[in-house]
């Protein structure tokens, strides 16, 4: 049993890891694109309608705010995806 734990650590090291130190780079451009987008949305007529109407802060951010902002958001990490995919296959043909 303890061979088998220690085998299935090397192949978390040699699949996991690369795998997270791929979209790492990327994670600069990502978030200022959020905050760039939750700026954007903070600012827009609907929220400040809400404010305007005596809504609680938060129930405006996570109810107004976060639904138009996290739709850039994901439309975003669907484009990366195929690349850091991609990415990490080649990284693993390269190394085998």
């Amino acid at each position: 049993m303890r061979r088998r734990v220690g085998t299935l650590a090397r192949r978390g090291s040699t699949h996991v890891l690369p795998l997270l130190k791929l979209p790492i780079p990327g994670a600069a451009g990502v978030a200022r694109y959020a905050r760039q987008s939750l700026g954007e949305a903070a600012q827009s007529l609907h929220a400040r309608n809400a404010t305007a109407r005596g809504v609680a802060r938060v129930r405006v951010e996570r109810r107004y705010v976060l639904r138009v902002a996290l739709t850039p958001l994901v439309v975003l990490f669907g484009l990366m995806l195929p690349g850091v995919i991609a990415g990490a296959l080649t990284r693993t043909r390269v190394r085998v």
